[in-house]
């Protein structure tokens, strides 16, 4: 047999069992994916076309499932194709389509699957070596969609609306298989394995998945952060694929905002770093640059001040981790070009690692995808916010621009200094100060000065700033055995030693502390020795060595009665002074290792208060130093600068720590002269020219007030001569003629109420000439009531112009009962104009001008009408009673 026979008997062989194409002809590409050939997958593989799938058995070639995907003989039924190619929910590799209604498409743009589909990976991820698809990009709909529950497709098939209600019901485990619809509310592996695989994850180590469903934040949180969120948040990088102002795709801008929940998010990055610390940048979006990030063409970064645009922007000098330079020959104004290229580069994410300013303040980030050296490139993506070092208890050396974000201590409330009262003493406290300081002079000048500022407050009753430099004191601490001899209270009597006897003898206590077996020397030894076994303990009140201190260390225990002079006395007996005693007992209580190490330079600070007020500010801002101290290095750090400390010798890192609380010593001393305890002031001294002007004032008050008074009496005492005559109310009567056959209706106008007073005497009047008696007490003026023509109520010929009439049965009844004047009508409509009296006073008429039916209009007699033109308007009246056919008119 020849080679060839051999040759084409093994063909023969492999097509009948594999469907193999013969290799004397080459085959032909896939349709939907040019990069495979068709029939080149296996039975159960996913695909995406029938002609990627290869033959089957009796030489029928298999079928992409129009609902798994994968390559199935057209003949299996359902339960074969489920025992053939199964699938197994905790391994997403071996997952279908999930497609919930059949997708027939097999080309692009494949719309079926975003619709049907519950499988995120058809089928831009779902063959190997085919992604995307022929015609489809990265950015396209069946591409970008997140890992999300699937809420939109649950009410279709089981009847709720949420993945809580479905999972309550069934549960993620059921039959009903909702953990395919909830995989986020069900916690299934499909948002790790399908994130995990196409995210990049953060410095941190996190991915957004993890940001988005285990730390709780939103997806435009994470993006903020410059986190690659394409895979959990796809369709927010869906929304802005292809808008026409994001030109050739890169980073998110600041003007790039999506609408949630209808409120406008921006996706501005901010970053917030330390000054003088390495940080990374990271950027998100969509469409960037990842092939050859070192190109020239970008892609770039660039940070400039804020108030600089991007495109001419220059790089602060004080940044470092970025190459940035101007070209040779360019104007100022015409930029720079950057050259660093990003550390990694995707097409959702750029970095930029170890970079470093070394300033404080905000600083814009701008970001450049491609083609670089063209300024309309280069786009705000964020906001660098530098600050200091801020730790607790200690701070590092400020840098340029960081002096603005230090902490500054909050105002006093008004009330602290309310009931503020002399009250004069000292504060002490033990500090440490942490960072290479040395005990010299200029320093601890320093350190005065800083705690000076730092507990500086305004004292309402002194009027001033306190405490001032003077009134701090600052000595280095050295332990009780370096010569801080204070006596201890107890409650064992002091003895009856005075002037040179009151001493510490040493031999006399060792011989004692042999007795108990303890071989200490000396009372400072022991001092150290008791503080070191028990902290907080009191020394000399020690019951085993006891005696050894009564006899041996009687000065520093306390124990020795004050001299005293000749004289009465007026105590019970000697006393201890208690702020020595409390001093004592804060210095036992020391421990051995002060915080900051042993090269801290420890401080025993005192503070002079001249009020109860500053001293209760001065103890809570000592105390607030035990859990923020940043303030007071602050300053310290300024203190240090004028005392001449730079460069090499300031030290980078300074800390402050409170070793015991505050304790207050009162002053038994009695305070100067213009600091008396008491708080009543002298009465200020008076001028002639103020007494001048007191005297001419009480006397014109003096006299207004008297003739006021004068005119109330007269007034009382006259109000019996003026007599009121009531007046009388309208009638109506009714008169019968000789004959009996005829009426007629008559009406009686009532009278107004008339005063009557007597006729004024002279000095009468010449009290109400008075311009005070005009100006205190004016004349009431009486008016008559005009009568109303009620004959005629409705009769518009009675209404004429000029005519005044009163306001009656209007539906705003504040019109109702003003009088006025017509002063024109009827007009076609029946109406009257009227000038409506609004406001009438002795000094204006306020009219008003509207129009009234007839009906709404009661004809007066003229306005200040006397008793002869009454008489007038009574016989008027009666003349219009009577009528035409009236028997008097005959």
């Amino acid at each position: 047999m020849s080679a060839l026979d051999t040759a084409l008997g093994r063909c023969l062989a492999a097509l009948a069992t594999f469907g193999c194409l013969l290799p004397l002809a080459e085959a032909a590409a896939s349709e939907a994916c040019p990069g495979l050939q068709q029939g080149s997958l296996q039975a159960c593989d996913r695909c995406v076309h029938d002609d990627l799938c290869p033959m089957g058995e009796n030489g029928t070639r298999m079928v992409c499932h129009a609902f798994i995907k994968k390559c199935v003989h057209p003949n299996w039924d359902y339960k074969e194709v489920e025992s053939r190619c199964p699938a197994d929910l905790q391994a997403p590799a071996t997952w279908g389509a999930m497609c919930q209604q059949m997708c027939p498409d097999q080309q692009a743009p494949f719309q079926c699957a975003a619709q049907h589909c519950l499988n995120e990976d058809f089928p831009c991820r779902w063959v190997p070596g085919c992604h995307p698809p022929k015609a489809l990009m990265w950015g396209s709909s069946a591409c970008m969609r997140p890992c999300n529950d699937h809420e939109d497709k649950l009410k279709f098939l089981y009847g709720v609306e949420k993945c809580s209600t479905a999972i309550s019901k069934f549960s993620c485990s059921g039959w009903q298989q909702i953990g395919t619809f909830c995989p986020v509310s069900c916690s299934t592996a499909e948002c790790p394995y399908r994130c995990n695989r196409d995210e990049e994850p953060n410095l941190l180590g996190r991915r957004c998945w993890q940001r988005v469903q285990e730390d709780g934040i939103s997806c435009v949180d994470a993006i903020r952060e410059g986190t690659d969120c394409h895979c959990k948040c796809a369709h927010i990088y869906l929304s802005f694929s292809g808008i026409s102002t994001r030109g050739s795709g890169g980073a998110f801008k600041i003007e790039d905002k999506i609408f949630i929940g209808g409120k406008s998010e921006s996706f501005e990055l901010r970053k917030q770093v330390i000054a003088g610390r390495e940080f990374d940048l990271d950027f998100t979006g969509e469409g960037m640059r990842s092939e050859d990030p070192g190109h020239a063409q970008g892609p770039r970064l660039k940070v400039v001040a804020q108030g600089f645009t991007c495109s001419n922007g220059h790089l602060p000098m004080n940044f470092t981790g970025l190459q940035c330079q101007q070209p040779a020959g360019s104007s100022v104004l015409a930029g720079v070009i950057c050259t660093t290229p990003p550390n990694k580069a995707t097409t959702y994410l750029h970095r930029w690692r170890k970079l470093t300013i070394n300033s404080c303040g905000d600083f814009q980030l701008c970001h450049c995808n491609e083609k670089c050296d063209m300024s309309s490139n280069w786009k705000r993506a964020g906001v660098l916010e530098a600050r200091p070092a801020l730790n607790l208890g200690t701070m590092e050396k400020p840098m340029p621009g960081c002096e603005a974000y230090m902490p500054t201590m909050p105002p006093e409330g008004s009330e602290m200094f309310r009931n503020e009262n002399r009250s004069n003493g000292l504060l002490s406290t033990y500090l440490s100060v942490s960072g290479g300081l040395t005990p010299s002079a200029n320093i601890l000048q320093a350190v005065q000065g800083s705690l000076a500022i730092y507990l500086s407050t305004t004292s309402v009753l002194l009027a001033q700033q306190v405490p001032d430099s003077n009134e701090v004191t600052i000595t280095e601490f050295q332990g009780p055995a370096g010569g801080r001899r204070l006596r201890a209270s107890g409650p064992r009597a002091l003895q009856p030693v005075t002037g040179s006897d009151c001493i510490d003898d040493d031999a006399v206590f060792a011989a004692e502390a042999a007795k108990v077996s303890f071989p200490l020397q000396s009372c400072a030894e022991a001092f150290k020795f008791v503080q070191q076994q028990a902290a907080g303990a009191s020394v000399c009140g020690d019951a085993t060595l006891q005696k050894a201190f009564d006899e041996g260390c009687r000065l520093s225990c306390g124990l020795c009665e004050p001299a005293t002079t000749p004289g009465p006395s007026t105590t019970a007996g000697p006393t201890i002074d208690p702020g020595l005693a409390q001093e004592q007992a804060v210095l036992n209580s020391l421990p051995s290792e002060w915080p900051g190490g042993s090269s801290a330079l420890k401080i025993f600070a005192k503070v002079r208060f001249r009020t109860d007020a500053t001293k209760n500010v001065f103890e809570s801002r000592i105390l607030q130093m035990k859990t923020d101290a940043s303030h007071f290095l602050t300053i310290l750090y300024q203190e240090l600068g004028k005392a001449g400390l730079e460069g090499a010798d300031l030290p980078s890192q300074l800390g402050a720590h409170v070793v015991a609380d505050p304790f207050v010593k009162i002053d038994p001393a009695p305070l100067p002269r213009e600091e008396t305890t008491s708080t009543t002031t002298a009465p200020p001294k008076l001028s002639m020219n103020s007494v001048i002007i007191i005297a001419a004032a009480s006397a014109i008050g003096g006299g207004c007030l008297l003739s006021c008074l004068v005119v109330l009496l007269w007034l009382y005492a006259t109000r019996e001569q003026h007599e009121v005559d009531a007046g009388t109310e309208s009638k109506t009567i009714t008169e019968v003629s000789e004959g009996g056959y005829r009426f007629k209706k008559k009406v009686i106008p009532g009278t107004a109420p008339v005063v009557k007073p007597p006729e004024p005497s002279l000095c009468q009047r010449c009290w109400e000439n008075s311009p005070c008696v005009k100006l205190l007490c004016p004349k009431k003026q009486i008016r008559r009531v005009a009568p109303v023509d009620e004959e005629n109520l409705a009769d518009a010929s009675h209404l004429t112009i000029g005519s005044r009439v009163r306001l009656m049965g209007l539906s705003k009844a504040h019109f109702n009962g003003l009088e006025g004047y017509i002063t024109g009508g009827p007009n076609d409509k029946g109406r009257f104009t009227v000038d409506v009296i609004v406001d009438d006073d002795d000094s204006v008429r306020e009219l008003q001008t509207l129009s009234f039916k007839p009906e709404n209009l009661r004809r007066l007699p003229p306005e200040f009408a006397n008793d002869a033109n009454i008489e007038a308007a009574k016989a008027s009246l009666e003349e219009n009673a009577r009528g035409p056919s009236s028997y008097r008119n005959r």
